[in-house]
């Protein structure tokens, strides 16, 4: 299946890290398929939702390295963008967190991201 066909009918998405990652820094394995799912947020398709933790793993290499640039970039898609919603982490995402933790032995940063996505 396409990317195309996956996100037909697709009103919300939860943007993880990885996808990210690859968009901001066009990796040339993964840029063709989520420049498609960004394209759809920016043109306001699809409403992207993120969490603190999408933003902190994106920018952890940014900062040990330095890349000023990079990390601005990311801060400008994730934060300063009117086209993704940051879904701040409270109490009920860390009782949720907690279950996901527990029931599929996550680590707690995937928990976060599920209990957020969900």
């Amino acid at each position: 299946m396409k990317v195309e066909e996956s996100l037909e009918g697709v009103t919300s998405l939860f943007l993880d890290s990885a996808p990210v990652i690859y968009y901001v820094e066009q990796n040339p394995q993964y840029l063709a398929k989520v420049r498609i799912a960004f394209d759809r947020i920016q043109n306001g398709l699809i409403m992207a939702v993120a969490s603190p933790v999408t933003i902190a793993e994106c920018l952890v290499v940014p900062y040990r390295l330095g890349q000023t640039e990079l990390q601005q970039e990311y801060i400008d898609l994730i934060l300063n963008n009117d086209s993704i919603f940051m879904m701040p982490i409270d109490g009920r995402m860390a009782l949720k967190a907690s279950q996901f933790r527990d029931k599929y032995n996550l680590q707690l940063p995937d928990a976060f991201q599920v209990a957020v996505a969900l």
